[in-house]
Parts: C-alpha cells; structure tokens; sequence
C-alpha cells in the first residue's frame, strides 16, 4: 500500500522559499521539502470580453427585494504554483497528480458573481510548466533543489455592488386636452 504524504501549501513568492532555504542551509537547519507556494503575479484589462459598461438587470436578492445589477468589469488573473522539492521523484508524483484536471482548464461554478441569481463558469488555464534544477554547494556536500512552476490564468470579473431598487406598485395617470386645456383624472 502507497503512504500518502501530505505537501504544506502557502501564499508565498517563490524567492521567499529559496532565500529560506539559504537561509537554512547556513545554520545546517534543512527545510522540509517537498512544499508547495502560489502567488499572484499579474492582473490585466480582458478587453476581449467586454461589454457595454450601462448594461443592467433586473434580479432579487436574498430577502426578496429587487436589486440592479450593472454590467461587470473583465479581468485575467495570473497565479503561480511553485512545487520544491530535493528529488525528481517526489516533485513528479506532485505533479501527476495535478495536471490530469486541466485538459487545458478546469471550470468552476461560481455563486452570485454578477448578481444573486447568477452562476458564472470560470475557467482556470494551465498556461505553462517550466523546470528548475539548482544544487548548491560543493560536489561532495551538495543539496538538490528542483522547483517546478506552473502559471495559471483565470478569467474573473469585478462588478459593482448591487442597487436595490423599488417595486412600482400604483400607477398615477393624467390625460390633457389640448382642445379644452383641461386635465382629466383617470379615476
């Protein structure tokens, strides 16, 4: 039967990890690996799905009232996954299992993104996997550390929030007549 090791993930540039890592190769203090970090490394216009920004609808939050919902602002979000790790083994058995989902995305279903009513698919891109393999020190007394990294870009949208609005309930009207200048009452 294959052990299941769990692998620690943290919001963390990968150059934080390294320089932990020197740093910890210094003091003779080994950081555990492998690990795993992400971080956000670019946000940018997604002008090819935009829409007219006066768009609106109409929808009912959850107490029951109507709320205007304009029409929201496109963005890429770019993320990195850093896997570190001291053998080739161990950082491939990570990334095998991470790979299969994305044929080239994964989609999730999001709540409420445009409005209460609404559900939004957000698909998330595997852009690239790239490869490092770095050893420090000596021949002799050298330590390995291999460090894959793969990009991801999702598409995500900001919108305002949402107006309520009132129902119209009774409806006031007049008829002129321009022959008589007199108004005339509905009722």
């Amino acid at each position: 039967m294959v052990g299941v090791k769990r692998v620690p993930l943290a919001y963390a540039p990968k150059e934080k990890f390294l320089a932990r890592i020197d740093a910890d190769a210094a003091n003779d203090i080994a950081l555990q690996l492998p690990r795993m970090s992400f971080e956000m490394s670019d946000i940018s216009y997604d002008e090819t799905t935009k829409l007219n920004r006066l768009n609106r609808t109409v929808q009912t939050n959850s107490e029951g009232n109507k709320v205007k919902v304009w029409e929201s602002t496109p963005y890429r979000l770019s993320f990195d996954l850093n896997i570190m790790s001291r053998g080739q083994d161990e950082a491939l058995q990570i990334l095998e299992q991470i790979l299969p989902h994305f044929n080239p995305n994964y989609t999730v279903t999001v709540k409420g993104l445009e409005g209460p009513e609404s559900k939004t698919d957000i698909p998330i891109t595997l852009e690239s996997v790239n490869f490092e393999d770095g050893y420090e020190g000596g021949f002799e007394s050298s330590r390995r550390l291999l460090v894959y990294t793969l990009a991801f870009n999702l598409k995500s949208k900001f919108s305002f929030f949402p107006s309520t609005i009132g129902i119209i309930e009774t409806v006031d009207t007049f008829f002129y007549d321009l022959d008589t200048n007199r108004i005339f009452d509905d009722a």
